[in-house]
C-alpha cells in the first residue's frame, strides 16, 4: 500500500476523460523538453542594444542560426531517447514481506521526523560555526553568504537537505493518498510536522541563498499534488493551467526575491540578475560554438557538473578530499568566461552546452541516455512507485533548467537514489494499516 500510489490507468470517469487526458499529457517528459526549448529561444530574442547595456558584453545569440541548430539537434536526441524509454520494458523489483504492520500516521511520520532531525542538526551546525550568517542572510548580503558557506558548513551534512527534498516529496504523494484513513486529529500533527519540515528546509535555502534548493522543491510538491489532482480528482485542463500559471508566478517572485537579496535590493540589480541567470547562458552557448572558450580551463568544471552525481556522492569529498579540486574547478569557470570575453559574473552556458564542452562527440549519446532515464522516471512517476516520485519532480525540473546549467547530474540525484532505496526497503518492512476513521 505504503510503495505506490494510484496510478493513472486505474481511473475511469468517462465524462471527463478527454479533458483528463489531455491535462495528464501536459505533465509528459515531452512536453517539458518542449517548454524547455521554446524558453531557451525566448532568451535569445532579447533585444540586443538592451541586452548589451544590461549585461555589458557583445550579443551573440540574437538570431543565431548555428545556436538555434544546436538547441534543434540536442531537441532531437533527447526526444529520441524519451520514446525509446516509453516503449521499453522495465524490471518490476521484488515485493518485501511485511514485518511489521502501523497506522499510516506512524508510516509517514517516520521518515519525515528522521529528515526534519538531520535537517535541523545542519542548521545548527552551520549557525554555530558562523552565527553571523543568518544576520548577513536578513540584511540582504547574499554574495557575503556565499563566501561565508564555505567554512561554516564544514562538518555539516549538506545531504540533508536533497534528503528532505526527496522525504517532503514522498511524504505529499503518500498523505493524499492515505489521508482517508488518519483521523483528524492525526492528519492536523502530520501536516504539522510536514509543513515545519519544508519551512526547515526552505529557511536552509535562504541561509545558503540557494535557489537549487528552493526552486525544486516547491516545484516538486506542486508536481506531486497536480499529479493528484488529475489523476485522482480529475481536474480539467482549464483548472490545470490556472493553477501552473498560478506557481510559475510565485516562483518567478521567489527568484526575484532571492536575487534581490544577491544584488541589494536594487531594481536595476534584479533586472540584470533575471537576464543574468537566463539569455546570458544562451549568449555563452553561442560563444562556445564560435569556440571563443578556453576548454582547457574547463575540465574539472565540466566533470562535476556533467558527473556531479559521481564525484559528490554523499561523503565522497571526505573520503577522497575532492572539495577543494571542485571548488577550484568552480572558481576557473568565471576566469574562463572572462576570458572567452564575455561578462565572468555569471558563468552558466546551458546544460547541453556544459555536456557539448566536456564530452564532445559523445554529446548524443549522454543526452540520448538522459531522455531515456527522465521517460523511464515518467513511467514510475505515473505508476505511484516511489522512485518515480523522488526523480522525476527532479528531473523534470532539470529539464525546464536546460538554460542554466546540468542540474540533473548534481550530487542530489545520488543522494534521491540512495533515499528511494532505503524508502523502498521501509515501505516493504512496514506495511500500512488502514483502519476506519471515525470523525
Amino acid at each position: 500500500m505504503g510503495s505506490r500510489i494510484t496510478a493513472f490507468r486505474d481511473i475511469s470517469r468517462p465524462a471527463q476523460s478527454m479533458s483528463r487526458s489531455f491535462a495528464y499529457r501536459l505533465l509528459h517528459p515531452q512536453m517539458f523538453l518542449l517548454a524547455a526549448v521554446l524558453l531557451m529561444v525566448l532568451f535569445t530574442l532579447v533585444p540586443p542594444g538592451f541586452y548589451e547595456r544590461t549585461i555589458r558584453e557583445p550579443d551573440l545569440m540574437f538570431a543565431n542560426p548555428v545556436l538555434y541548430a544546436f538547441l534543434g539537434a540536442c531537441a532531437a536526441v533527447v526526444w529520441m531517447g524519451i520514446r525509446v524509454g516509453l516503449v521499453s520494458s522495465s524490471l518490476v523489483p521484488p515485493r518485501f514481506k511485511g514485518v511489521v504492520r502501523v497506522p499510516a500516521f506512524i508510516y509517514l511520520l517516520l521518515p519525515v521526523v528522521a529528515a526534519l532531525a538531520l535537517l535541523l542538526l545542519t542548521v545548527t551546525t552551520i549557525l554555530r560555526n558562523d552565527p553571523a550568517i543568518l544576520a548577513l542572510a536578513l540584511s540582504g548580503h547574499g554574495q557575503q553568504v556565499k563566501s561565508a558557506l564555505a567554512d561554516a558548513s564544514q562538518g555539516a551534512f549538506s545531504g540533508s537537505l536533497p534528503l528532505a527534498m526527496g522525504v517532503s516529496w514522498w511524504a505529499l504523494a503518500n498523505y493524499l493518498q492515505l489521508s482517508v484513513g488518519i483521523s483528524r486529529f492525526h492528519r492536523f500533527m502530520l501536516l504539522c510536522v510536514a509543513t515545519l519540515l519544508v519551512m526547515a528546509l526552505l529557511l536552509v535555502a535562504f541561509l545558503m541563498m540557494s535557489r537549487y534548493v528552493l526552486m525544486p522543491t516547491l516545484f516538486g510538491l506542486f508536481l506531486i499534488y497536480l499529479r493528484h489532482a488529475v489523476l485522482v480528482r480529475g481536474v480539467r485542463i482549464g483548472g490545470l493551467m490556472l493553477r501552473g500559471l498560478v506557481a510559475m508566478a510565485f516562483l518567478l517572485v521567489l527568484f526575484g526575491v532571492i536575487a534581490s537579496l544577491r544584488t541589494t535590493g536594487t531594481h536595476n540589480g534584479v533586472l540584470k540578475s533575471i537576464i543574468g541567470y537566463g539569455p546570458t547562458s544562451l549568449n555563452h552557448l553561442a560563444a562556445l560554438l564560435e569556440g571563443r572558450f578556453p576548454l582547457g580551463m574547463l575540465d574539472q568544471y565540466l566533470r562535476q557538473e556533467n558527473f556531479g552525481f559521481i564525484y559528490k556522492f554523499p561523503f565522497a569529498s571526505r573520503l577522497f578530499d575532492t572539495g577543494q579540486v571542485l571548488l577550484s574547478g568552480f572558481a576557473r569557470s568565471f576566469s574562463a568566461t572572462w576570458a572567452a570575453g564575455l561578462n565572468g559574473t555569471y558563468n552558466w552556458f546551458t546544460a547541453w552546452g556544459e555536456v557539448y564542452a566536456g564530452l564532445g562527440w559523445f554529446t548524443p549519446l549522454y543526452l540520448f541516455f538522459y531522455g531515456l532515464i527522465f521517460a523511464r522516471a515518467w513511467r514510475s512517476f505515473t505508476s505511484g512507485t516511489i522512485s518515480g516520485m523522488l526523480l522525476y519532480p527532479w528531473i523534470g525540473f532539470s529539464v525546464l533548467f536546460t538554460f542554466g546549467y546540468n542540474f540533473a547530474a548534481r550530487g542530489f540525484l545520488s543522494v534521491l537514489v540512495l533515499l528511494s532505496i532505503i524508502l523502498y526497503v521501509y515501505s516493504g518492512l512496514l506495511r500500512v494499516r488502514m483502519v476506519p476513521v471515525h470523525e
